[in-house]
């Protein structure tokens, strides 16, 4: 396979991976918008006929690619037992290294809001985020929960697009989200 349709099928699956976590899409939603507590207007989805590969198509444009990397100190560097028996076998004991993650989100609003994974930005020292159109933005960590395993970061960029949401709201019961 070429590596652009290894790379398409991957963001297809990581779309439907989110979306399913998050709740957002698998629904059968009416058509309407969504108000939130934000100025910031979600583009509503009307799913009710659409099929699951239709669904992913129109979410694939708002996942990205999420870079970080922090460095950790290694902690047993500092206990003399260990770093005696460290440098008798080895000679050398790395003192800290760089751990680098990588992942992906969605953006969920114009203004450059992503959803990701907590242990993807906890406690990073640089966030880079790639759009699917190759365009590269530094991130913020805006809100964490560790429980969870969520994390809001947030970019600063133009012509950002979003992932379509539906309205709670109008859902009825027995209805597939």
């Amino acid at each position: 396979m070429k590596r652009f349709e290894l790379e398409r099928k991957w963001i297809a699956l990581t779309a439907v991976a989110l979306i399913l976590a998050a709740g957002f899409l698998l629904g059968r939603y009416s058509s309407g918008r969504a108000e939130l507590s934000t100025p910031v207007q979600a583009q509503v989805m009307d799913v009710e006929n659409e099929e699951l590969p239709d669904v992913i198509e129109k979410a694939i444009p708002a996942v990205v690619n999420i870079s970080s990397k922090r460095v950790v100190r290694n902690s047993l560097a500092s206990d003399p037992y260990f770093r005696d028996f460290f440098r008798r076998f080895f000679r050398n004991i790395p003192q800290e290294r760089v751990q680098r993650n990588l992942g992906s989100g969605v953006i969920v609003s114009s203004d450059g809001y992503i959803l990701t994974s907590n242990h993807l930005v906890n406690q990073a020292e640089e966030i880079e985020v790639t759009l699917p159109d190759k365009r590269k933005f530094d991130a913020e960590v805006i809100g964490t929960d560790s429980e969870s395993d969520v994390a809001v970061i947030k970019i600063e960029g133009e012509d950002l697009p979003i992932l379509p949401t539906g309205n709670s709201d109008q859902l009825r019961l027995g209805e597939t989200v």
